[in-house]
C-alpha cells in the first residue's frame, strides 16, 4: 500500500517500494487489456527501466486503473479465471468499492475464495464507506456472506469492522438488511465485540456461541496469531460456551499452549480447562492438563489438589475425603452405610467439597423421586443439590459442604438458650416453605440438617428431603407442625423451665399449628 496522505514529493519508503514493484509486475501482465494511457515517466516504470521512488508518479499511475478501465479489460478477457486474476491484482491497490464488488462476484471456486480472504481485509482498509450507497453497502455484505464461510468469513468481516466508518454505517443500516444476512453476520459481530474488542455485545448468547464456534474452526496457526488478550478471551469462551467438544478441545489446546506457562492467565485458564474436562468426565485429559500446570507452576495448590482427587478413592464422581490443611491433598474417609452418616467428599465435576449421603441400590426408585424434587426446589434454608449418582450399587447424593451435621453441632449449640430458640425458629420457617410448595417430610430429625456455625447466629440448613412427597398445603402445614414440635423439643429440652408459658404449652401439644409455633418462638426469642 502506498500512503496517499503524504506529500507527492515524499520519496517512497522501503516497504512502499516493495509494494509498488509488486503492483508494477502485475500491471505489466494486464497492460494491454486495461488499455491505460501512460506518459513517458510512467512507461519507464511499467517497462521496469526505472525503480519506483517518486510518490506522486506512482500514485498517478495506479489511479489510472479505475472502474472504467477495469470494466473495459473484463470485456476483453474471455477466461473466468483470467478475469478473477485481473481483479485480484487491482483490489490490492484500488480504493473503489465497485471494483471490490466485481472481484467478489468473480470468485467461483473454494480455492480462489480462500486466497481472497487474506486480500479482502487489506482492500477494505482503503475504501471510504461513508460515501458508499446503501445498495452497494448491502451488496458488499451479501457477497461477503456468500463468498466466504467459517473462519474466513470471520476474518473478512473483522477487516471490514476495522475499516474507517464501516461499523457506524453497518449500525445505521442494520434495520434495512435482509433477515438471512442479519443471521449470517450476527454471530460474527458478536464475537468481534466480545472476543476481539473485549466489549459487551448487543447480540444474543446464541449468536455469541455460534460466532465462537466459527472462529475456533480456524487452523491452529491462525488462532495462535491473535494478540494475547484476544487469545485469552477466545479460550475463556471456548471453555464456557462452545458445545462442540472436538472444536473446543482442539482450539483450547492450541490457545493454552500459546500462553507463557509462568503467567497467571495460564494458571487460571488451565484450571478452567481441567475443570471443564472433569465435568465432561474426561479425567485422563484433565490429569494431563493438571500435570503440565504443576510442572510449570509448582506452587499451584489447586492443580495438586485436583489431581490428587482424581487419584483418590471414588464413589461415583466424588473423591471420598476433604482437602487437608495444605490444600494440596485429599484426606481419605469412609463412605457412609446409613442415612445417619454424612460423608466428607470432594466433587470432581464441581471441584468443591461436599457432604455425601449414600443409599443402597434397592432404594433407587425412592431416591430418584427425591432427587427429581430436590432439583426443582429453590427455597430459603434448603441446600441446593450439587450432584447425584444413581447408577451403581451404592447411590450417592451430594450437597454443598455448608457447616456440620446437626447431630454433631446441635448438642453443643443448644446449651445457649438464645441460639437454641433461633435454630428452632429457622426450622419452622424452612418447614413452612416446604409446605407452601405442597411438599411434606415424614419427620424433621437431626440427620436431615446441617448447621453453619461460622454464621452469627448459627444458620440451619435442610440437607436431606428423603421421603418427601406431594400433598395439599394445609395437610403439609399440619404434618410439619408435629415434626417441628419434635425438633424444637430436642433443642429446648434443657431450657424448659426458662421458656415462656405459651411456648411451653405449644411444645406439649402433639401436633401444634406450624404458624402458631413460629409465632410463639419469635416472641420468646425477642424477649431473650
Amino acid at each position: 500500500m502506498i500512503d496517499p496522505d503524504l506529500s507527492a514529493d515524499e520519496p517512497l519508503r522501503p516497504h512502499e517500494v516493495r509494494a509498488m514493484k509488486a503492483h508494477l509486475k502485475f500491471l505489466r501482465t494486464v497492460r494491454k487489456p486495461l488499455g491505460i494511457r501512460v506518459n513517458a515517466e510512467e512507461d519507464l516504470l511499467l517497462n521496469g527501466s526505472r525503480e519506483p521512488s517518486h510518490r506522486g508518479v506512482c500514485l498517478a499511475l495506479l489511479s489510472k486503473v479505475d472502474h472504467v478501465a477495469v470494466q473495459r479489460a473484463l470485456e476483453r478477457i474471455e477466461s473466468p479465471g483470467g478475469r478473477t486474476s485481473l481483479l485480484a491484482g487491482v483490489v490490492r491497490f484500488s480504493d473503489d468499492l465497485g471494483i471490490l464488488l466485481l472481484y467478489l462476484e468473480s470468485l467461483a471456486d473454494t480455492a480462489s475464495r480462500s486466497k481472497a480472504a487474506g486480500a479482502f481485509s487489506l482492500a477494505v482498509a482503503r475504501i471510504d464507506f461513508a460515501q458508499a450507497s446503501p445498495a452497494r453497502f448491502t451488496r458488499l455484505l451479501e457477497l461477503l456472506a456468500s463468498c466466504f464461510s467459517g473462519h474466513e468469513r470471520a476474518q473478512a468481516l473483522f477487516g471490514l469492522l476495522h475499516a474507517p466508518d464501516f461499523a457506524a454505517r453497518l449500525e445505521a443500516l442494520a434495520g434495512e438488511l435482509p433477515p438471512d444476512l442479519k443471521s449470517a453476520l450476527g454471530p460474527l459481530t458478536a464475537v468481534h465485540d466480545e472476543i476481539v474488542l473485549g466489549e459487551e455485545t448487543s447480540q444474543s448468547a446464541g449468536a455469541l456461541r455460534a460466532g465462537c464456534e466459527l472462529l475456533l474452526s480456524a487452523p491452529a496457526d491462525t488462532l495462535r496469531a491473535y494478540p494475547t488478550d484476544v487469545r485469552i478471551r477466545l479460550l475463556e469462551s471456548a471453555v464456557a460456551l462452545v458445545r462442540d467438544d472436538r472444536a473446543a478441545d482442539r482450539a483450547s489446546t492450541a490457545l493454552l499452549e500459546s500462553l507463557p506457562t509462568s503467567s497467571p492467565d495460564y494458571r487460571r485458564l488451565a484450571l478452567m480447562r481441567a475443570g471443564e474436562l472433569m465435568r465432561r468426565h474426561s479425567d485422563e485429559r484433565a490429569r494431563w492438563v493438571l500435570r503440565h500446570l504443576e510442572g510449570a507452576q509448582a506452587d499451584c495448590d489447586e492443580a495438586a489438589l485436583w489431581r490428587d482427587a482424581l487419584e483418590s478413592r471414588l464413589v461415583g464422581r466424588f473423591a471420598v475425603g476433604w482437602p487437608d490443611d495444605t490444600g494440596r491433598r485429599i484426606v481419605a474417609g469412609e463412605p457412609g452405610k446409613g442415612r445417619d452418616k454424612l460423608v466428607k467428599a470432594w466433587s470432581l465435576d464441581g471441584q468443591v467439597p461436599v457432604w455425601l449421603r449414600t443409599a443402597p441400590a434397592k432404594a433407587r426408585k425412592a431416591v430418584q423421586v427425591e432427587v427429581d424434587i430436590h432439583k426443582q426446589l429453590v427455597l430459603p434454608g434448603l441446600v441446593p443439590l450439587l450432584g447425584a449418582d444413581l447408577k451403581g450399587d451404592l447411590l450417592v447424593i451430594a450437597v454443598p459442604a455448608w457447616g456440620q451435621p446437626a447431630a454433631l453441632a446441635l448438642p453443643r449449640l443448644a446449651t445457649d438458650r438464645r441460639v437454641a430458640l433461633e435454630l428452632a425458629l429457622q426450622a419452622t420457617q424452612i418447614l413452612g416453605g416446604l409446605a407452601f410448595a405442597h411438599l411434606v417430610l415424614p419427620d424433621a430429625r437431626r440427620w436431615r440438617w446441617l448447621v453453619d456455625t461460622s454464621a452469627q447466629p448459627p444458620r440451619l440448613w435442610l440437607a436431606a428431603i428423603e421421603g418427601v412427597r406431594g400433598t395439599p398445603k394445609l395437610e403439609a402445614l399440619k404434618a410439619h407442625g408435629g415434626s417441628a414440635r419434635g425438633f424444637c423439643r430436642e433443642l429446648l429440652d434443657d431450657h424448659e423451665h426458662e421458656l415462656p408459658p405459651p411456648l411451653r404449652r405449644m411444645l406439649l401439644r402433639r401436633r401444634p399449628r406450624l404458624d402458631e409455633l413460629q409465632r410463639v418462638l419469635a416472641e420468646a426469642l425477642s424477649r431473650t
